[in-house]
C-alpha cells in the first residue's frame, strides 16, 4: 500500500478538480490517499470515505499577501513531513509552485500536472520563468502532462521525465439521447477570458434570428459572470441565454442537447467536452492550445473544429448542427467511442504505472 498526497488549490467545479477526485476515489481503494487544498476549503464533488481531506490554511486564514503566503508554503511542508508520502502529486501551476518549495532540500517524490498550455498559463512571462526555473530545481521533480504538445513546451531534461496522461471519463455517465433533442444550445465552462465565452454570446445572436426557438444555456461559475450578463443585455439576448450555475446533475441536464460549444482560446483538455462526446451531444470546440481538442475530435467524423476566434464558423457548423439531424446522428455515434478510450480504470492505471516508476 501506498501513501499518496494529492495537492490542489480547492475541490470547487473545474476540470482538474474533478480529475483530483476521480484518481483519489480509484487509487482510495488500494492506497493511503490524502487531499490538501491550499487556497479554499470548498469541495464540489463526491470523495470516498477511505480519502483524508485536509485544508491546511484553518490557522493563517487572517494573514495576507507575501505573509500568507509564506505560511502556505510552511503548513504544506510540515504535512508532507508529518504524513511522509511516497508521492505527492500537485495538480495546476499556481499549487505546483507552493508544492515544489514546499518540497525544498527534501527527499519527496513530487509530480507536477500542467493543465493547461504552458506558453498561456501562467499569463505573466515572469511567473512562467519561475515555474520553468523551479521545475528543473529538483531532482525528485516528476511531470504529467494532458498532451504532447505540452509536453513539447518543455526542455529535453524535464521530458525524460513525464508522461502524457489524457483524462478520466466519468463511469455510469446517462445514455446518448434517443428522443428529440430539446433546442438549446450548451457550454460548460469557467467564466473566465480565456473561455472566450462572448464569442459564443454573439455567434448565438446570430442564430437566434434564424432559429428563435432556440435557448443557449450556460453551465459554470466565474469572475466574468456579471460581465456575460450585461452583454447578453447588450446583444438583446439575455432571455435566451440561460446561466445555469454549477449543477451535480449536469449530465442529465445537458444530455438532450442539439449542440456543445466549447470556444477557448487556450485549453488544456476540457472534461466539459470530452463528457460531451462521451454522451453524444453534437459537439463544436475551437482548435486550441495547447491542442487537447484535436485529440479526440476528428473534424466532420464524430464532432468540428474551427480556428481560434474564428465566430462566423462558430455560426455556420452551429446552424449546420441545427438544420440537419443525419450529421447529429452521426456525431452521436461515433463519439461516444471516446468512453472505451478514456475509461477511469485505463487512464488511473496509467497515473499508477507512472507513480510506481519513480518511488
Amino acid at each position: 500500500m501506498k501513501k499518496i498526497v494529492f495537492v490542489i488549490g480547492s475541490l470547487e467545479n473545474g476540470g482538474a478538480e474533478r480529475v483530483v477526485s476521480v484518481l483519489t476515489n480509484f487509487l482510495a481503494e488500494k492506497n493511503e490517499v490524502h487531499i490538501v487544498t491550499t487556497m479554499e476549503d470548498k469541495i464540489d464533488y463526491e470523495i470516498n470515505d477511505k480519502v483524508t481531506y485536509k485544508y491546511i490554511m484553518d490557522d493563517y486564514e487572517n494573514e495576507q499577501g507575501i505573509k500568507k503566503n509564506f505560511f502556505r508554503i510552511f503548513a504544506l511542508r510540515n504535512y508532507f513531513n508529518t504524513i511522509k508520502p511516497d508521492v505527492i502529486i500537485s495538480f495546476l501551476w499556481a499549487t505546483n509552485i507552493v508544492s515544489i518549495l514546499a518540497c525544498m532540500f527534501t527527499k519527496h517524490n513530487l509530480i507536477l500536472s500542467e493543465r493547461n498550455d504552458p506558453n498561456h498559463e501562467p499569463t505573466s512571462t515572469k511567473w512562467r520563468m519561475i515555474r520553468n526555473c523551479l521545475f528543473r530545481l529538483r531532482k525528485r521533480n516528476y511531470f504529467v502532462f494532458q498532451t504532447q504538445y505540452a509536453q513539447s513546451c518543455f526542455s529535453s531534461r524535464i521530458r525524460k521525465k513525464s508522461q502524457v496522461i489524457f483524462n478520466p471519463i466519468k463511469n455510469n455517465l446517462p445514455k446518448v439521447c434517443k428522443e428529440e433533442r430539446e433546442k438549446k444550445i450548451v457550454c460548460v465552462a469557467r467564466f473566465v477570458s480565456e473561455k472566450n465565452i462572448d464569442m459564443l454570446l454573439r455567434a448565438f445572436k446570430k442564430i437566434s434570428y434564424k432559429e428563435p426557438d432556440f435557448e443557449l444555456h450556460l453551465y459554470g461559475r466565474g469572475p466574468l459572470e456579471q460581465e456575460l450578463k450585461a452583454e447578453t443585455k447588450k446583444l438583446g439576448i439575455e432571455k435566451k441565454v440561460i446561466f445555469k450555475g454549477f449543477s451535480k446533475n449536469i449530465h442529465d441536464e445537458i444530455r438532450n442537447a442539439t449542440v456543445f460549444v466549447l470556444p477557448s482560446n487556450y485549453e488544456g483538455i476540457s472534461n466539459a467536452m470530452l463528457e460531451a462526446l462521451a454522451i453524444g451531444i453534437p459537439s463544436i470546440c475551437t482548435d486550441c492550445p495547447a491542442y487537447g481538442t484535436r485529440e479526440f475530435i476528428q473534424d466532420g467524423y464524430n464532432g468540428y473544429l474551427i480556428n481560434v476566434g474564428d465566430e462566423e464558423s462558430l455560426y455556420e457548423k452551429c446552424m449546420c448542427l441545427i438544420e440537419n439531424k443525419d450529421i447529429r446522428d452521426r456525431f452521436s455515434l461515433s463519439s461516444v467511442k471516446i468512453n472505451e478510450l478514456l475509461n477511469v480504470t485505463k487512464i488511473c492505471n496509467q497515473w499508477e504505472e507512472f507513480i510506481n516508476r519513480i518511488i
